[in-house]
């Protein structure tokens, strides 16, 4: 296949799919993944693109202020596409998280084996809906306004389990304060779970980065990702990058 054709393949997998990631590009086209990364590189600079660490999500050319809705979805897409073969992960409860649900169908290639584990009622009910992956409900106590599943029985549940990457909303982050919640129970929760976690991944919206009120749910150096739009503060990202947090801007 020629370099051009693959592109094009590329994009129209982009375009499909929402994203797509560096490993799986190189496995399907047979090539090397510095082949993939010129690729993304090219098709970037045509704006047919976004990359992000690792791989790459669609983007819409000339769109100057994209809606929440569309940044949501952005920030899902690029969430999933952290997603590897045969990995447990934990989604909370939030409209981001659940966006990271729903790219899973799209972005994750046909027959990749992935266990969610959730405490969010929409999550669940919408995977198993939508998916064949595997899901684990916590159970336990329902809060709202986000329908997420706390208490007694839902800490219980999770003491047995070890996610590879756990996917939390925030309602505000900052280098100082740490990641903040809305919910007591659901914070309690995602500071047991960061604690054993392999990776932590923080999904905010661009308003959310540097807002520190809420209910603590842990320090800022206990997070290894933060996924977000690109009208979040560049100075308190750069702030997040000096502490070896890894900068997705989507």
């Amino acid at each position: 296949m020629l370099s051009a054709e693959r592109r094009q393949a590329i994009s129209e997998l982009v375009a499909q799919g929402g994203a797509v990631n560096v490993v799986d590009l190189a496995r399907r086209f047979e090539v090397s993944a510095s082949t993939i990364r010129r690729d993304l590189g090219q098709l970037e600079r045509k704006d047919l693109i976004h990359r992000i660490h690792g791989g790459a999500i669609a983007t819409i050319p000339g769109q100057n202020a994209p809606s929440a809705e569309y940044v949501a979805g952005r920030i899902g897409r690029a969430a999933a596409a952290r997603v590897r073969d045969n990995e447990t992960i934990f989604l909370g409860p939030g409209r981001l998280t659940l966006e990271t649900a729903k790219a899973l169908v799209s972005v994750l290639p046909a027959q990749t084996q992935v266990t969610v584990v959730t405490n969010g009622l929409e999550i669940a009910h919408w995977l198993a809906d939508n998916s064949t992956l595997s899901i684990i409900l916590t159970g336990g106590t329902v809060g709202r306004p986000q329908n997420g599943l706390g208490g007694p029985l839902a800490a219980h549940a999770l003491l047995s389990l070890r996610a590879d990457r756990i996917y939390v909303q925030a309602a505000g982050i900052s280098p100082d304060q740490g990641v903040m919640g809305t919910d007591l129970a659901q914070a309690e929760l995602c500071r047991e779970l960061m604690s054993t976690a392999g990776e932590t991944i923080v999904l905010a919206s661009p308003e959310r980065i540097g807002r520190a009120g809420g209910v603590w749910i842990g320090p800022a150096s206990d997070v290894d990702v933060i996924i977000t739009g690109r009208d979040a503060s560049d100075a308190t990202l750069w702030d997040f990058s000096q502490m070896g947090v890894t900068i997705l801007s989507v």
